[in-house]
């Protein structure tokens, strides 16, 4: 009950326990950190942004976790992360930025340069 949730993570002792405990005080900081950035990254950010950075995710997670834990890679994880890795690199051309730059609004720039322009374009316009 009450008595065992004080003695196994509330008392002096858990704590204690807790502070020689090298990697539980790492994971906690930076659960902290990814908390952080998280909240970030919802607040300013777009919905592909997020999907973006989702992706950097799992593929950075599961490099670490070859790498560092010595664990196998499946054909699954594999797949996975070669997909986030695409869907990265392909992102990185910024495709929605050439888009909207063809849907751009009306040119801001002054009435007679534009006239200037047109008028070598067409010379027609010139005896108009």
């Amino acid at each position: 009950g009450i008595f065992s949730l004080w003695k196994e993570l509330l008392c002096g002792e858990a704590w204690l326990k807790l502070a020689h405990d090298g990697y539980m005080i790492a994971s906690i900081l930076m659960m902290s950190v990814f908390g952080v950035v998280t909240a970030y990254f919802l607040r300013e950010f777009s919905s592909i942004t997020k999907e973006m950075c989702g992706a950097v995710v799992i593929v950075l997670t599961a490099l670490i976790e070859w790498m560092f834990r010595f664990s196998d890679a499946s054909l699954q994880g594999v797949l996975a992360v070669v997909a986030s890795a695409i869907a990265t690199l392909l992102f990185a051309t910024h495709p929605l930025q050439a888009k909207a730059s063809e849907d751009r609004l009306p040119d801001a720039r002054p009435e007679a340069q534009r006239e200037v322009e047109l008028e070598e374009v067409n010379p027609q316009l010139r005896d108009s």
